[in-house]
């Protein structure tokens, strides 16, 4: 469940920044902390997705396929950082 770990702070951060931001009794937010935050609360995510589904936690493999165009048995091996670093610089 490492995956999880990494998201869910992240939007906890960002809750906070959020926070600190709102109250505007601090000008030092992380306003980095915040889009990183949005990023991971509202974009796919394909580590976090394979923990949810191979854990139980998600159960409809037939969306997972239509969000990632691959099936959840193939998927483990695409989450790597790694894997996932080169795919980005692939189609970037």
């Amino acid at each position: 469940m490492q995956p999880l770990q990494e998201v869910a702070i992240g939007i906890r951060a960002r809750f906070y920044e959020n926070y600190r931001k709102t109250i505007q009794k601090r000008s030092d937010y992380d306003e980095e902390a915040i889009l990183s935050g949005n990023f991971m609360a509202h974009n796919g995510d394909l580590r976090t997705d394979v923990a949810l589904l191979k854990h139980g936690y998600l159960t409809d493999n037939e969306m997972f396929y239509e969000l990632y165009g691959i099936l959840i048995e193939n998927a483990e091996k695409y989450t790597s950082r790694y894997t996932i670093l080169i795919l980005i610089l692939l189609i970037y």
